[in-house]
């Protein structure tokens, strides 16, 4: 039993150091490994501001270089600008000299078209006025002797119609005379002058269609007709009567 626990005590004793150098090692590499981060930490903060920094003067230069650039632009454009100027003033001045030369040579022109117009104008007109009443006296005649023409036609042919109106007349009713007398006349006139506004009642009554007044018209027309032969019988009777005289 003694010496189960002896040989226990024995193998007991040296395991604490052992442990101990088991655990140092262990402790060793966290400490290397936490000044490795440290190391490592300042070298990226290290290169991030030299990068900060390159970043910043790329930065400042890039703003002087487009500084110098837009004043160089700005110069070139002042001096295109002024050269413009100069050429447009030249330019205009040589449009107002010429525009100057082109009026008085128009006004020249136009004053000697003017003066040449005015005598060959007066000539023309002249010449025109004359041929115009020339004309018109010409037409005066022709329409002076075509409207006498004209009448006397119209005459012959309102005298060829009454003579032949005459003919038949004193040919139906055994008239005499070679025209009507002037009671004749007035009776032919009063004739005429009864039937037409009797047709014309009767046009109008067939167009309403208005048959009495139709027929009435009519009987009215009839009766016209033989009161007109009485009248003439009578006058026929009456030139016999004046013959025999």
């Amino acid at each position: 039993m003694k010496r189960a626990v002896i040989t226990i005590a024995l193998l007991t004793l040296p395991s604490v150091p052992l442990l101990c150098a088991l655990a140092q090692p262990a402790h060793a590499e966290e400490t290397v490994t936490s000044v490795a981060a440290k190391q490592a930490q300042r070298t990226l903060g290290k290169r991030v501001d030299d990068t900060t920094e390159a970043v910043g003067e790329s930065v400042d230069s890039a703003k002087e270089r487009a500084g110098e650039a837009a004043e160089r632009a700005k110069e070139r454009s002042l001096e295109a600008a002024e050269s413009l100027t100069e050429r447009a003033r030249d330019v205009a001045e040589s449009a107002k000299e010429l525009a100057s030369e082109l009026v008085v040579g128009a006004r020249e022109q136009a004053h000697q078209l003017a003066e040449g117009a005015a005598g060959v104008g007066a000539q023309s007109k002249t010449a025109a006025g004359d041929l115009l009443q020339l004309v018109r006296d010409e037409t005066r005649k022709a329409l002076i002797g075509m409207a006498a023409a004209l009448d006397n036609r119209a005459q012959e042919s309102r005298s060829g119609t009454r003579q032949a109106s005459w003919e038949k007349l004193k040919a139906r009713f055994s008239l005499q005379g070679d025209r009507p007398t002037m009671v004749l006349s007035e009776e032919l006139r009063d004739h005429e002058y009864r039937v037409a506004r009797l047709k014309r009642a009767k046009e109008l009554a067939e167009g309403a269609g208005d048959k009495s007044a139709t027929s009435r018209s009519e009987r009215m027309l009839e009766a016209e007709y033989a009161r007109h032969k009485r009248r003439l019988d009578q006058m026929r009777k009456e030139q016999h009567a004046e013959a025999k005289r």
